[in-house]
């Protein structure tokens, strides 16, 4: 075995069941990997993640060095957005049973989140799933949320 070989993070089926790991199945559990987030490796998942304008402009004269590059740290909003997608698939799903008290649970879970956020925060979002901002909107007179 070579000695970098880290069992507890590799991709084998003694780690990932056939029924969670594979792409073909039914079962197929995409937070072991399919996210970009650590998932199976650990700390060694691969994690995308962008600069801003003035952190990559701040590095633009320096040699490249891991040294010089800002340390990454997610948005705080990022969280309210998972919240958010949850919200919707609970309003879906209210919608789909025609539960309306679930539906007016969902509709209030989602302008809750919505409003506690900056308007930064809405700006961007907006900018990853364009329509946003009116689908709330819609919701909310739909539903006369205050």
């Amino acid at each position: 075995m070579p000695e970098w070989y880290l069992s507890k993070y590799s991709f084998h089926e003694n780690n990932i069941p056939w029924e969670k790991g594979s792409w073909s199945q039914d079962t197929y559990d995409k937070s072991l990997f399919g996210e970009n987030r650590p998932g199976a490796m650990g700390p060694y998942h691969p994690v995308i993640h962008y600069m801003t304008m003035e952190e990559f402009e701040s590095i633009k004269n320096k040699p490249i060095k891991p040294v010089y590059v800002p340390e990454w740290k997610p948005a705080p909003y990022l969280k309210k957005v998972q919240e958010l997608k949850q919200a919707f698939a609970d309003l879906r799903q209210a919608r789909q049973n025609q539960n309306s008290q679930a539906i007016r649970s969902a509709v209030q879970k989602i302008r809750k989140i919505w409003d506690d956020l900056p308007e930064s925060a809405h700006q961007k979002i907006e900018e990853k799933f364009p329509g946003i901002t009116q689908k709330i909107e819609g919701i909310r007179l739909e539903h006369k949320v205050p």
